[in-house]
């Protein structure tokens, strides 16, 4: 068995560069993509090669999915090959496309590489800002790209609000092959899914990836300029004009204490990715002093999603406190917000 299907059926592309999905390290690569064309070449590339060589050892660049793994978690690698066959073929279906970072929230795990949103208060805050050059790539599809393909990953950003999205769909569906393909989004859950049901109606399949990091005031906090109420009826509408949908979380030093209340809310109702976050490092539940963990560990400790976030909040190395606090602060003060609202129980 393959060690991941990714690097035999997929491309995900982001800020110039092709990797072989989202979680890959980018820093292992040194190809460049300007337009969507040059995908083709890229999966086919000596360096994709190299990769998929040594099918049962792990390359260097998935990292995450074994650090999730090690803690018992779920990770991107158990979902492809869950989801695909292990033929030894590499075949292009799939791709994993980072639209850009056009975006109408500024989460506070974010930053302006990925929410246009960030741009200036960074900017105010901090005296600089990130720029990303995926916005100016060239969206035009080849014959030989979609040809084959039977899965599409859109991310941003918030994809729904781009001006290149209707276009980039239109295509497919003048290419013929839409009625082959799935459309997996990754939402903000701010816009009504409805607003695009004749081109979802072309397509095989459509997805949705709610990015929910909690519920009522802790959502409004993380996921800065939402309000919770509006998610939610979103979310509502997804479920209710049949998308598929489930969640990803990314768990952080900002919300680990609040994970019980999603499980709770969200009810089963399709499954739940807990990802730790590892970037940016001050915001990682590593930071939380020794005591903190202790009184997350009892709080977590009767939900079994949640094993990989115990033993990760056990075994990590003890970070750096003060340097979270120094740079919530910062923040917080901007956005007239604070931290300690919603995490009383850390002061």
């Amino acid at each position: 068995m393959a060690y991941c299907m990714a690097a035999f059926r997929n491309v995900y592309i982001n800020n110039g560069k092709a990797r072989p999905c989202c979680w890959y390290e980018r820093r292992e690569l040194d190809n460049k993509v300007e337009n969507l064309a040059d995908i083709v070449d890229v999966f086919y590339s000596k360096e994709f090669e190299a990769i998929r060589n040594n099918p049962s050892t792990r390359p260097s660049g998935c990292w995450k999915c074994q650090m999730h793994e090690d803690k018992g978690g779920t990770s991107h690698r158990h979902l492809w090959n869950e989801r695909e066959v292990d033929d030894g073929v590499a075949k292009l279906t799939d791709l994993d496309i980072y639209m850009g970072n056009l975006c109408n929230l500024a989460c506070v795990t974010c930053s302006s590489h990925n929410s246009s949103k960030w741009i200036a208060e960074e900017q105010k805050i901090f005296g600089t800002a990130q720029k990303t050059t995926q916005d100016d790539i060239d969206i035009e599809l080849t014959w030989d790209l979609v040809k084959d393909l039977k899965r599409i990953k859109l991310a941003g950003g918030e994809v729904t609000i781009m001006p290149d999205h209707k276009k980039f769909l239109q295509q497919l569906i003048d290419f013929d092959v839409a009625k082959n393909i799935t459309l997996v989004y990754i939402v903000n859950n701010t816009t009504d899914p409805t607003q695009f049901k004749d081109l979802f109606s072309q397509f095989d399949k459509v997805e949705f990836i709610l990015s929910v990091d909690g519920i009522g005031e802790v959502s409004d906090y993380v996921r800065y300029l939402s309000k919770w109420e509006q998610l939610e009826t979103n979310i509502n509408k997804t479920i209710a004009v049949g998308i598929d949908v489930s969640i990803n979380c990314v768990v952080s030093i900002l919300n680990v204490y609040h994970m019980p209340e999603l499980i709770e809310w969200w009810n089963n109702r399709s499954p739940i990715m807990f990802r730790l976050l590892d970037y940016p490092e001050y915001l990682s539940i590593k930071n939380l002093l020794p005591w903190q963990r202790n009184l997350t560990i009892e709080k977590l400790k009767p939900y079994k999603e949640l094993k990989h976030i115990i033993t990760a909040l056990e075994t990590l190395p003890h970070g750096d406190y003060e340097k979270f606090t120094n740079w919530i602060e910062k923040v917080d003060q901007h956005r007239n917000n604070s931290f300690w609202s919603i995490n009383e129980q850390y002061k």
